[in-house]
């Protein structure tokens, strides 16, 4: 990806940290004892094109995705799909992450 380079994985560490911290002061801790965050190195974690997917033993993000974290932790608290989301998730992301997720989750 043209802009983007690696970070380190003590840099990489601060940012998802960060990201968990801005998450868990709107939504509240997630437990993810058994769930461990992989950051995978590839662009998608799955042949659907995902950059992030939520397991019941871990969360997969692809490289350069660590702005995925909130999204896949906010699986870890309401589960798969996407109900909802429109109404306290999205716009959360968008004020406080800068993330506009809007038309992935089918908002107005």
């Amino acid at each position: 990806m043209e802009g983007q380079h690696p970070l380190s994985c003590g840099e990489l560490l601060r940012v998802a940290l960060q990201y968990r911290a801005e998450y868990e002061a709107r939504f509240g801790r997630q437990d993810l004892a058994g769930r461990p965050v992989r950051y995978r190195d590839a662009d998608f974690v799955d042949s659907d094109e995902h950059t992030g997917r939520t397991y019941a033993d871990a969360i997969d993000l692809a490289r350069f995705e660590w702005a995925e974290l909130p999204h896949e932790l906010n699986h870890v608290r309401v589960g798969s799909g996407h109900d909802r989301w429109c109404v306290d998730f999205e716009p959360w992301s968008e004020a406080v992450l800068g993330i506009d997720e809007r038309a992935y989750l089918g908002c107005p």
